[in-house]
């Protein structure tokens, strides 16, 4: 499957615009870092699945908003892309129910650890988000793929996904929904071939 048609099947998932964003005023960080204080940032009545609610959104604007961080120097941005991405990939589930709690604890496990499992250095995941960068810009995919795959608690679906916002134009999602879709084109597809040649 080439990366275009691996971003045309992305695109026919509904994927929520869910993002963690900078606190401002006296809301309450829901997650900190430094001097980075997130909280979430879910479009009010989402799951509801109304159309006039979803249209307001793009998945152009959620791509950009992470481009923008994941393409930054600052490495408290770079943290916050990941975050946010990490938040964005387990806020919905295949059956488009919203669980923003456990996408929370998903990206805090990035910061504090899970439980007998502590967390990585800081210093060590900015270094893989940069390397994964650099090796994504010279057009070495399979190399940036296995770079960031050495955060701890990304596996491939989300080094795909940091890939995919970090060159939205370069890189897609590879992860089960993604997959599973595949898979079922695929087998159409043998379905199709084997019919033709009876």
């Amino acid at each position: 499957m080439t990366p275009a048609e691996l971003k045309a099947a992305r695109e026919k998932y509904a994927y929520v615009p869910a993002r963690l964003i900078r606190a401002s005023g006296a809301a309450a960080a829901e997650l900190s870092w430094k001097s980075l204080n997130l909280i979430v940032d879910i479009p009010i009545k989402w799951d509801a699945g109304h159309k006039e609610i979803r249209s307001q959104y793009s998945s152009w604007g959620l791509d950009e908003f992470h481009r923008g961080l994941l393409q930054s120097d600052d490495e408290e941005e770079l943290f916050h892309g990941l975050l946010s991405v990490v938040f964005w990939g387990f806020a919905s589930g295949s059956n488009g129910r919203l669980n923003a709690p456990r996408a929370l604890s998903r990206a805090r496990a990035i910061l504090i650890g899970r439980k007998r499992s502590s967390p990585q250095a800081a210093n060590d995941i900015v270094s893989h988000l940069r390397r994964g960068r650099e090796l994504l810009k010279a057009s070495k995919f399979a190399e940036a793929l296995v770079e960031v795959e050495q955060i701890k608690y990304l596996q491939m679906a989300f080094a795909s996904k940091v890939l995919t916002f970090m060159e939205p134009q370069a890189a897609a999602v590879y992860d089960e929904v993604i997959s599973l879709r595949d898979r079922s084109s695929a087998s159409k597809l043998i379905r199709k071939h084997k019919n033709t040649n009876l």
